[in-house]
């Protein structure tokens, strides 16, 4: 997850994708907390009425992924530059 924003920001700087992209950021505070979950052992047994119990990371990497990508797309929305129009 963390190589995502790597690449976000290498596509930003070589100028493959526009500043809007630079939205993803919103998704840090999301990313910090799955990162938490991520550095916890997993339980050994499934908390209650956790319906996907072999999938404990699985739903925290959705979690995040939920964030990112709206803001992504969020991103895409936006007016291009007058540079790109030409």
């Amino acid at each position: 997850m963390a190589a995502f924003y790597a690449v976000v920001a290498a596509l930003i700087l070589t100028g493959t994708l526009g500043v809007w992209v630079a939205l993803v950021l919103l998704a840090l505070p999301r990313f910090a907390q799955v990162m938490g979950i991520y550095n916890r052992e997993r339980p050994d047994e499934p908390p209650p009425n956790y319906p996907i119990w072999p999938l404990w990371y699985v739903s925290a990497a959705f979690y995040f992924n939920k964030r990112a990508g709206s803001c992504s797309c969020s991103a895409d929305h936006q007016p291009l530059p007058a540079v790109y129009l030409r």
